[in-house]
């Protein structure tokens, strides 16, 4: 199993949307609420899509998600995500299982382990994965590495779209944590129900992960 973090283990959906406040107001852009950021939440393109649908002006759109960005990594450091409830036990099991459970994440290695914290990474993670080239690209390189016996599990409609292009099943998050609105998530699941399942908690992920085993 591949684990994206924030807004799927991590509680980082907070500090995301004060970033992204803090930026506006720099870029004097009219703040958005915080449905209408998750509705309009997009990883791909660079987040480039992010912006616009916010109404950042297409010429500012890079400089804005540099500071969205400088924001978030000062608003994890002022104060530190707590894990999502639920996810510690989750993971134990998972890895009583025997399920090989790896990291695959936009932030940087250090980010990631703080995040998590040292002990919860050592005990349950094999790997932390940096997707230089993307998402997308990541996971088609995991699946073929694994003969496609993968699952990535996720809280954004995007994380979806690019287990798709990598011919990977998913399990989407749509709680009141992930980063994607939960009426998004589950509009994406049902136009992808061949491949892809939908978590209202974290519970459901085991149950999930075994039917798709089976499959």
């Amino acid at each position: 199993m591949i684990f994206d973090v924030d807004g799927t283990l991590v509680n980082t959906l907070p500090h995301i949307y004060r970033s992204y406040c803090l930026a506006c107001e720099k870029f004097k852009v009219k703040e958005p609420l915080l449905d209408t950021l998750r509705i309009n939440y997009d990883q791909s393109n660079k987040f480039r899509n992010t912006a616009l649908a916010i109404g950042v002006p297409s010429g500012s759109v890079d400089e804005f998600n540099y500071w969205v960005y400088e924001f978030f990594k000062k608003e994890i450091r002022e104060n530190k995500p707590q894990l999502i409830p639920s996810v510690v036990n989750i993971l134990y099991a998972l890895k009583a299982r025997g399920v090989d459970m790896k990291i695959l994440s936009l932030e940087l290695y250090e980010n990631t382990v703080y995040k998590l914290g040292e002990k919860l990474v050592n005990d349950v993670f094999s790997e932390i994965l940096v997707p230089h080239d993307g998402k997308p690209a990541a996971l088609r390189e995991i699946r073929k590495k694994y003969n496609g016996k993968i699952i990535y599990v996720g809280d954004c409609v995007s994380d979806g779209e690019a287990s798709s292009y990598a011919e990977v099943k998913f399990i989407g998050l749509a709680t009141k944590f992930s980063f994607s609105h939960e009426d998004k998530m589950l509009e994406y699941v049902k136009r992808n129900i061949d491949r892809a399942r939908c978590a209202i908690s974290h519970f459901h992920i085991i149950s999930h992960y075994e039917s798709m085993l089976e499959q």
